[in-house]
Parts: structure tokens; C-alpha cells; sequence
């Protein structure tokens, strides 16, 4: 609830701002209450407005095409900047990614989610390798691979996913 006080007996417009967040999404209500010096009010009736999820859109920077060698510890950086559908970097957001193993079946780790930084680039540094150095993770074969980037589980209460296998494939070849 805000209340305005406006001096002097002359006709004022009010505009209004509020920043939402998660706990808002969904069915909100408002209404107006003006009151004059003299003690006359008036109330208009209860309005409603939707506050949805934000929307994530990801611009592709790096890793496409790149060739992960299984053989030693030797990464590979596949990289996407995530951005709010206004443009706003999303710094501190959690994106997940997956990479084929058969480029097929796509597999994915909690090493594979990546924290956006303060520009928005969320960095995976990629390790091809064939030891179980994820938790019950098959091998990845030799060949191509297909690798796609969305936001994580954790943020789909406030976000719509989007999910870049939708829109832009991306390739890598597994070698060693």
C-alpha cells in the first residue's frame, strides 16, 4: 500500500512504478483511493493485472564446431550470454548445460551448470574426458556431439525456459 500526500487544491497526475519479482508472479490487485481536504472520497472499483515469468534469451559466443579431446585433462569452452527479454545482462543466474554422448541422448551434470558472470556469459569449460570423472556419467563417444545450453531447474518458478536446441544447434566433435 502507498499513500501520496499532494499539497494545494489543484488537479495532480500520479504516476506509478513498481519493480515485481517472483513472489508477484501471477493474479495481482489494485485499486484507488482519493481522499480531498474537505473529507470527500472517492474509490474506484478492484482491478486486477498479471505479472507472468521473465523471459531468458541467449546469444551465442563460443564452442560451436570446437573438437573436445578425451585424452588428458583438456577443455574446451563452449560459452552463451543470457539476457532478460528487456536486454538486461543476468549476472549471478544458473545455466545448464548438455552435451550428447551418442549425439543422441543428451547428459548433464551439476558440473555443467555454469553461473553467469557480471556481462551475462555463462563459460563451460568442457572435459571430453572418458574416465568417470562425473558421477555415473557414460562415456562420450568419439564423433560428433550436439551441445545446447537453457536456464537451470532452479529458476523456472520466475523464468520460461529456453532451452537453445530449439533454435541453434550446436556441434562438437569428440576426439582421443
Amino acid at each position: 500500500q502507498d499513500n501520496y500526500t499532494i499539497p494545494g487544491d489543484q488537479w495532480q497526475q500520479l504516476n506509478f512504478s513498481k519493480r515485481y519479482n517472483c513472489s508477484d508472479i501471477g493474479t495481482n490487485y489494485y485499486f484507488f483511493n482519493a481522499t480531498n481536504y474537505n473529507g470527500t472520497t472517492n474509490t474506484t472499483s478492484i482491478q486486477t493485472f498479471t505479472v507472468t515469468k521473465d523471459n531468458v534469451t541467449f546469444n551465442y559466443i563460443e564452442g560451436h564446431n570446437s573438437t573436445a579431446n578425451r585424452t588428458g585433462i583438456q577443455t574446451t569452452l563452449l560459452s552463451f550470454q543470457a539476457k532478460d527479454l528487456n536486454g538486461t545482462n543476468l549476472s549471478s543466474f544458473p545455466i545448464k548445460y548438455s552435451i550428447t554422448t551418442n549425439n543422441v541422448t543428451y547428459y548433464t551434470d551439476n558440473n555443467f551448470i555454469v553461473i553467469t558472470d557480471s556481462s551475462g556469459y555463462a563459460n563451460l569449460s568442457f572435459n571430453a574426458t572418458c574416465a568417470n570423472d562425473y558421477s555415473g556419467a557414460p562415456k562420450f563417444l568419439v564423433g560428433d556431439q550436439q551441445w545446447k545450453a537453457e536456464v537451470n531447474d532452479t529458476e523456472l518458478s520466475c523464468y520460461y525456459n529456453n532451452d537453445t536446441s530449439n533454435f541453434l544447434y550446436r556441434n562438437l566433435t569428440v576426439m582421443g
